[in-house]
């Protein structure tokens, strides 16, 4: 018998169910339940956005997650031309973003620079840090209204796009900020693979000098409406993107030498960086981008997750985030399609 209490205060704005009963069950058994939960859990993820589940000493690894997972998730998606630096696992199972310890995540919608993102993401904890790593939620509903009118209007006008600019092998270490090339993100060493990716989606690309790779990816609408809740959610990038935002980002961290690099890059060569326009290419008034920045961060909820923890994120209605960490940390990830949405989108 698995019984469980519900506690909103645990990471709110998320609903968390602390198991009571039925701790110690195979997963087998714990699988078999979650199926049978799965009509109530669907009910919180398109309502609340974000679920919880703690306290099954039997979920420990990478396989567990992924028979979970699939209990409740099947289509799971991978990650080719995502923008965060991670690893595979097991099979669709990778790790959460591996940007070193000293560095917080500012909140974000996994993918949310394409047209066709996850449409939900879920969080294994296999063990936390040691210090900090806490994981941050922000419900990107309410966010709407702590946005000023001003800077909300001339983001829903043109919607976004982001440039990326990602790195051939040999060059990464010169480039400031997130290091990602575009052999890790495509998957493939093969420019002509690439090519056809980029082709397939509509989105602009050119090489660079230095092999490197620039694409100008899908215009994306500031404001999204989900397809079951009907609620709308904020949805923008900028607060990682665009340049300004970035360097206040290294700020806070404190991670002077980054900063440094960082801000001599933005002023002698801006190619080399990421960045966000409107989707019309106008370029985003820094003011405008550190606005938003700081809405987000002052909105930001921490939820420190224990061993074993199943954190299941509506990606439209709650953002995502981590704080900086010391020690060992492994937080394991799968990226979720869920196909009737597709339908009503």
């Amino acid at each position: 018998m698995i019984k469980y209490v519900r506690d909103d205060s645990v990471c709110a704005p998320a609903v968390a169910w602390l198991i009571t009963e039925g701790n110690d069950q195979d997963i087998a058994t714990i699988c078999g339940w979650l199926q049978e939960q799965r009509t109530p859990i669907e009910a919180i993820l398109n309502t609340a956005g974000g679920l919880l589940i703690r306290g099954f000493t039997h979920l420990k690894t990478a396989t567990d997650f992924e028979q979970a997972i699939t209990t409740l998730a099947p289509n799971l998606r991978d990650y080719v031309s995502g923008a965060s630096p991670r690893r595979v696992v097991k099979d669709k199972i990778m790790t959460s973003t591996e940007a070193p310890p000293p560095w917080s995540i500012p909140i974000h919608q996994e993918m949310a620079y394409i047209k066709n993102p996850p449409d939900r993401i879920a969080f294994f904890c296999e063990y936390p840090a040691t210090t900090g790593g806490e994981s941050v939620l922000c419900d990107m509903h309410s966010l709407i209204a702590k946005i000023r009118p001003d800077v909300k209007a001339r983001f829903c006008q043109h919607g976004y796009r982001i440039r990326r600019t990602l790195a051939s092998p040999a060059v990464v270490d010169n480039k400031p900020g997130i290091q990602k090339t575009w052999t890790e993100a495509f998957a493939t060493t093969d420019k002509s693979v690439v090519e056809q990716t980029v082709a397939a989606n509509d989105w602009v690309m050119q090489w660079l000098d230095d092999d490197s790779l620039q694409i100008w990816q899908d215009v994306i609408p500031t404001m999204m409406t989900h397809p079951v809740s009907g609620k709308t959610a904020w949805y923008s990038l900028v607060q990682i993107y665009n340049p300004a935002a970035s360097l206040a980002w290294m700020a806070r961290d404190g991670r002077t030498e980054d900063y440094q690099r960082f801000a001599v890059a933005m002023e002698q060569h801006p190619e080399l960086l990421d960045n966000i326009f409107y989707g019309n290419g106008d370029v985003i008034a820094d003011e405008d981008a550190v606005h938003i920045a700081n809405v987000i961060l002052e909105a930001e909820v921490k939820v420190l997750l224990a061993a074993t923890d199943l954190l299941l994120l509506d990606n439209m209605l709650i953002g995502h985030g981590r704080r900086p960490y010391a020690g060992e940390r492994r937080i394991l990830v799968a990226l979720i399609d869920v196909p009737e949405f597709k339908q009503v989108k």
